[in-house]
C-alpha cells in the first residue's frame, strides 16, 4: 500500500464478487451471503493495515482495476458473461465495503474509473486521489 498527500494505492489480493440483489425481510434489505462475505473480507483486509488515520471527508477520484480469476471465466458466454460480472456490480461491492473504512460516504466520489481483466492472480487495485487540489467542494456556479 502506498499513500501520500496526492495519492493512495491499495492492492487487495481477493477475487471480487459482484454485488448481488438484496433480499427483503420484514421491510429490511439484506445482502446475499456471498456479497456480505466479500464486503467483510475487503473491509477486514484494508482495516488491518490502518491505511487512514481519519476517514477521508473530501471529494475524491477513485480508480479500480479488477483482475478476476481465470478459473471463474466462462468461455461460452465470453467476458460479458454472468460469471465475469457486470462492471457496475463489481464496483458497487468494493465501494460499499470501503465506506466507513477509507471514506465517510461513497457519495464523496466525484469521478470513478473501473476496469476489469482476467488474471492468474486475482487482485483489486484501488487508486484514490483528491478530486481537487484544495480539498474543497467545487461548485459549477463559481465558474459561470
Amino acid at each position: 500500500m502506498r499513500k501520500g498527500k496526492a495519492m493512495m494505492e491499495i492492492k487487495i489480493p481477493i477475487d471480487v464478487v459482484p454485488q448481488g440483489r438484496p433480499r427483503f425481510y420484514k421491510g429490511h434489505a439484506v445482502d446475499p451471503p456471498a456479497s456480505r462475505k466479500f464486503k467483510a473480507d475487503v473491509a477486514e483486509f484494508v482495516a488491518a493495515y490502518k491505511v487512514v488515520d481519519k476517514l477521508i471527508d473530501y471529494p475524491i477520484n477513485v480508480t479500480i482495476l479488477i483482475y478476476r480469476s481465470i478459473k471463474k471465466f466462462n468461455g461460452k458466454t465470453g467476458v460479458t458473461g454472468k460469471r465475469y460480472g457486470d462492471i457496475d456490480n463489481l464496483a458497487k461491492g468494493i465501494l460499499d465495503a470501503l465506506t466507513g473504512i477509507l471514506w465517510k460516504d461513497d457519495a464523496q466520489i466525484v469521478k470513478l474509473h473501473v476496469c476489469k481483466r482476467l488474471s492468474d492472480k486475482p487482485v483489486i487495485n484501488i487508486i484514490i486521489t483528491p478530486a481537487f487540489s484544495d480539498h474543497k467542494y467545487y461548485y459549477m456556479e463559481d465558474e459561470i
